[in-house]
């Protein structure tokens, strides 16, 4: 088996000078001009300041039936293979290693179009999605017995996806990273000394003021709230968070995959219910 990168099939302009525009347009329509492995945005570059597409069509099934063709040998047509249902749009690092010769056992012609259904079906319900399917993430997150929690915006925007189908909006601040209400510094000893939870209830009353004057200009519709910290500080952000727009509430799920997400796969509960006696008296349970 040859010892260098499949490169001559692959990502050389030769390869891809022959792929059809319509192909190429649609690859990059189902793609969502996102790098089927890495998510990485093509059509910038941190270097410039204008437009530059720098994604690449990559050959699911080598183009050639030969052994030096990256999955060349496998029994797919040659007249399909410059089709976009057998391409993959890459960034230019990740071509590079789905065809390096040492990795292709690893890169299976099953493997890189299960990442091609994956990426494109979500591509697809995402940009089906109207404004009524937006929801602003809140995330509380605070020390529990001495070790601090973490929720990075991606996991929030992968579990409201998956739990509600709703897609994340992260505008309200400047850094685009949604608001988050730090407790991780909130004292561990003392905690009976009203001082602080006077500390923790101050940051809760910062942050909602940003929400209640996106609520009040009609930016927020919907919010998806992450909180994991003290049981107190928990009952007064509900307490603030009141009924001024409709909440969706995140907790923490032990064991499993220790996701965000309730789970989906657990036996419907039975409940059932039998008079023990009648009675007149309203007074009486």
């Amino acid at each position: 088996m040859p010892t260098g990168n499949y490169h001559e099939d692959s990502s050389s302009p030769e390869a891809t000078a022959n792929i059809p525009s319509g192909e190429r347009l649609k690859l990059w329509v189902r793609a969502g001009g996102r790098c089927t492995i890495c998510n990485k945005y093509l059509l910038e570059d941190k270097f410039f300041e204008f437009e530059i597409p720098f994604g690449e069509a990559a050959h699911i099934v080598g183009r050639l039936k030969s052994v030096n063709s990256p999955r060349g040998l496998n029994s797919l047509p040659v007249s399909k293979r410059n089709n976009a249902d057998n391409l993959m749009l890459l960034c230019p690092e990740h071509h590079l290693i789905i065809d390096k010769s040492k990795f292709i056992g690893d890169f299976t012609v099953e493997r890189l179009r299960k990442l091609k259904q994956d990426q494109e079906s979500l591509i697809l319900h995402l940009t089906s999605l109207n404004p009524d399917n937006e929801t602003t993430i809140l995330r509380v997150l605070g020390g529990i017995r001495g070790a601090s929690i973490t929720l990075s915006r991606q996991q929030a925007r992968e579990a409201v996806l998956r739990q509600s189908g709703r897609y994340a909006h992260f505008s309200l601040t400047s850094d685009r990273q949604g608001i988050e209400i730090d407790l991780s510094k909130f004292p561990e000893e003392g905690g009976d000394n009203i001082q602080h939870w006077s500390f923790g209830m101050a940051m809760i009353d910062k942050h909602m003021s940003l929400l209640n004057d996106a609520i009040h200009e009609g930016d927020l519709r919907h919010l998806s709230v992450f909180a994991l910290t003290r049981i107190p500080l928990l009952i007064y952000l509900g307490y603030q968070l009141g009924d001024k727009v409709p909440v969706e509430i995140y907790q923490k799920q032990r064991g499993g995959d220790e996701s965000w997400c309730w789970p989906n796969d657990e036996k419907p509960v039975a409940f059932h219910s039998q008079e023990a006696r009648t009675g007149t008296d309203g007074e009486e349970v």
